[in-house]
């Protein structure tokens, strides 16, 4: 009778220790780990980006990954609600790489879904793109134009980072149309490219630039915003056009002025220019 209370006290003995151990489950994987605490301070964008963008917008997102990011899939997440940040999630192999002190990049980019395929990106195996699929018709949005790379600390289950140095390419060019009859418009001026690809393997994130296309408009506090990036100085004296297609109407109009002077595709500050649709005249064949 004592060996079958022995046997019946370390048997539940077993089952209470391990029901307590919370390291292991049945497969052998390991159990989530007590979610990390992130604590990120987001500062607006400086004065000479406000060209491109004013003020945070509920839905805003900045993709964040830690230096060693060998996937184009964000490491966490931060989507603005229109009063705060909220962080993603951290899964357990993130939290394997944390470091006491270490630093952390990434980029913002306007409402989209940043960690699967779709919206207006393609996402590859380390890289992501703009989808630019439809760039001579509907044109290619590039509102997205800034990105950081700053310090972090990591200490007793809690990230802490200040985003506050952000960084833009240079000649980035935003030209607002104010006063258009609807919001189905793109973009074309030959000296403005529109396809952005980012890299998250390097150290800074930065976007790469490739070719000319239409440009697909943002609305913003102007009117629709066509953002992009300037590959060549515009000499003064020289003839500046802008094409825009109502692919609504199917549609074309044009505007066109002579240069007082040069706009330097060196300028590393961003380069606005509003213009009204009433100086723009109906293209006829």
């Amino acid at each position: 009778m004592n060996m079958k209370k022995i046997y019946i006290i370390l048997a539940g003995l077993a089952v209470v220790l391990g029901s307590a151990c919370c390291n292991k489950i049945e497969d052998g994987k390991e159990v989530k780990t007590q979610d990390v605490t992130i604590d990120i301070n987001v500062a607006e964008l400086n004065p000479s980006t406000k060209a491109i963008k004013s003020g945070w917008a509920n839905g805003d997102i900045i993709n964040v990954y830690l230096s060693d990011a060998t996937s184009y899939v964000p490491d966490f997440i931060l989507t603005y609600d229109g009063a705060e940040w909220n962080p993603s999630v951290m899964t357990d192999e993130v939290k394997a790489r944390l470091q006491a002190s270490g630093t952390i990049k990434g980029f913002w980019e306007a409402s989209n879904t940043a960690a699967t395929t779709g919206g207006d990106w393609d996402r590859y195996t380390s890289y992501i793109g703009f989808n630019y699929s439809n760039g001579n018709t509907s044109g290619i949005k590039d509102y997205l134009s800034v990105n950081f790379n700053v310090a972090y600390t990591y200490s007793e289950g809690k990230l802490t980072a200040s985003i506050d140095t952000w960084n833009f390419e240079n000649s980035s060019i935003q030209i607002a149309v104010t006063g258009l009859p609807h919001q189905n418009f793109c973009m074309y001026q030959e000296y403005i490219q529109a396809y952005n690809l980012y890299d998250v393997t390097y150290e800074n994130i930065y976007p790469t630039l490739y070719g000319v296309a239409r440009i697909a408009g943002t609305p913003n506090e102007d009117g629709l915003a066509f953002v992009g990036n300037l590959n060549t100085t515009i000499s003064s004296g020289s003839t500046f056009t802008v094409v825009l297609f109502d692919y609504e109407n199917d549609k074309e109009y044009s505007f066109s002025k002579t240069m007082t002077a040069s706009m330097s595709a060196d300028n590393s500050t961003i380069i606005a220019i509003k213009i009204p649709f009433s100086k723009f005249s109906e293209v006829v064949d």
